[in-house]
């Protein structure tokens, strides 16, 4: 006698006690904002450096914001303390690698700004700050594909002692 697949009891799992790992993923690392009427998801992997212990108050950042048919990306490290940035910004569009669009770097409580100028794909400005109640903030103003435009302020992440 032969046993089926369909014939192997398998314990049913714990949906309520457990939730799925694509939620427990979402949860802790990506947040929906939104400005000027448009909802942004906003995906964000951040660690502390693993084998440096000089500085502790910095954190690599890895983010990720589809912005129309683009992703906007910001890869690089803020210094939450100093409110220092080291940032490189890139734009991937389907079917291409990844496009440099501009370095971000200095004092956050400056403003950091950058104009990307690839053409035909993204033109305008990005801005990095530190919000009044205490986020790492994008500003931006960039037209894609010569034509539709996007414009806001986004709330990327909560710095120490944040207030929202």
């Amino acid at each position: 006698m032969t046993t089926s697949i369909s014939d192997i009891a398998l314990p049913e799992p714990d949906v309520a006690a457990r939730p799925p790992a694509l939620k427990r993923w979402l949860a802790g690392y990506h947040r929906v904002a939104s400005t000027n009427g448009n909802e942004y998801h906003i995906f964000v992997n951040g660690s502390r450096p693993i084998f440096s212990t000089e500085n502790d108050s910095k954190v690599d950042l890895d983010v990720e914001i589809p912005i129309g048919p683009l992703i906007l990306q910001l890869r690089g490290y803020i210094d939450h303390i100093w409110n220092d940035v080291d940032i490189e910004g890139y734009v991937k569009v389907p079917l291409l690698p990844q496009i440099p669009v501009g370095e971000l770097r200095g004092r956050l409580t400056d403003a950091i700004e950058t104009r990307p100028d690839v053409p035909e794909i993204m033109e305008g400005f990005l801005r990095l700050f530190v919000s009044r109640d205490r986020w790492f903030t994008l500003g931006f103003d960039i037209t894609i594909f010569r034509g539709a435009v996007y414009e806001g302020t986004l709330p990327v992440i909560p710095l120490p002692g944040a207030t929202r």
